[in-house]
């Protein structure tokens, strides 16, 4: 069975997931289209930031792609909405979660969103009503710290958001997720967590996810924070939070210059991830990254957990 999905444009993975087990990803949004510019992401900084909502790629392109590879009955724990852009920003979403519930009610379905559009346009919490997991961001409650870590579109505000994902929670009939990114020094501080605490106590999330940096981040002066810290805001947060700051594991197959080169877009790997991720060696991954870097299509950053490759 050939469940290879370097092949497609918009679906990849599948990937072990930290959060999700084994999860297939659906990215419906072109690269980096998003209402906020993350200093955190691991995607790169956002080269259109907006809140309009529209139909930014074909839904037959996505529905074709879908049905080729789901037709191969994969093991898989969920389908996710995820990769380079806020998929919520798709305004046919609804349409797209239809088509695999309808087609393919075996797979669970999980939205992975940064908040931001449920504030923009309320009838989206009923476009996402089948989706079986909902994993929303917040990583600050002032607005001050939200522009220094998010770096959203000057139309929206964390007030709204809050407010939002409070209406979301209570009217959503399945398993809602808050996931909170910290980076050193920007939002990590007593007061930023105690205003991030009343406003998790607002939303009441089923899990609270925490997060620190794992890769190579949009922004070169973000730093993670250290465990000991991270576990100090778990015990602030209480029993719903836990720390999930471990690698993924790409599951997929292949090894041409184009599908690392996909991989990699979405997100940032050492030579060993690769490796695995391709049936490669470690000398034959080394190999086809360092001519990639040679031929000034990536580069390399060095953390703690390594040295990764990233487009450049």
């Amino acid at each position: 069975m050939n469940t290879d999905t370097n092949t497609y444009k918009h679906i990849f993975g599948p990937v072990k997931s930290r959060r999700l087990g084994i999860s297939l990803g659906i990215d419906i949004m072109p690269h980096k289209t998003c209402s906020f510019n993350c200093i955190y992401c691991e995607c790169g900084k956002t080269t259109l930031l907006t809140q309009k909502r529209k139909n930014y790629t074909p839904l037959e392109t996505i529905f074709s792609e879908i049905k080729s590879y789901l037709s191969q009955k994969p093991k898989l724990d969920y389908i996710t909405f995820s990769g380079s852009g806020e998929p919520t920003l798709h305004k046919s979403i609804k349409q797209i979660v239809d088509y695999i519930k309808n087609n393919y009610p075996q797979y669970k379905v999980a939205l992975l969103t940064n908040s931001s559009i449920f504030s923009v346009d309320y009838k989206l919490i009923e476009e996402v009503a089948r989706v079986d997991l909902i994993m929303a961001s917040l990583d600050a409650a002032s607005q001050e710290t939200f522009e220094k870590i998010n770096k959203p579109h000057n139309s929206i505000a964390v007030e709204d958001i809050i407010r939002s994902l409070v209406v979301l929670k209570k009217e959503f009939k399945n398993s809602f997720w808050l996931e909170v990114f910290f980076a050193k020094g920007v939002n990590d501080s007593k007061e930023d967590i105690e205003t991030l605490k009343k406003a998790i106590n607002l939303i009441n999330p089923d899990k609270i996810v925490l997060n620190t940096l794992d890769r190579p981040p949009a922004e070169k002066f973000v730093e993670p924070l250290k465990e000991e810290r991270l576990k100090e805001i778990q015990v602030i947060l209480g029993k719903k939070a836990f720390n999930i700051n471990k690698s993924d594991k790409i599951i997929t197959s292949g090894n041409d210059k184009k599908n690392i080169l996909e991989t990699i877009k979405r997100r940032p790997s050492r030579v060993i991830d690769i490796a695995e991720a391709f049936g490669l060696t470690q000398e034959e991954a080394e190999k086809q990254l360092t001519k990639l870097e040679k031929d000034g299509v990536l580069e390399k950053i060095k953390l703690d957990r390594g040295v990764f490759y990233k487009l450049k």
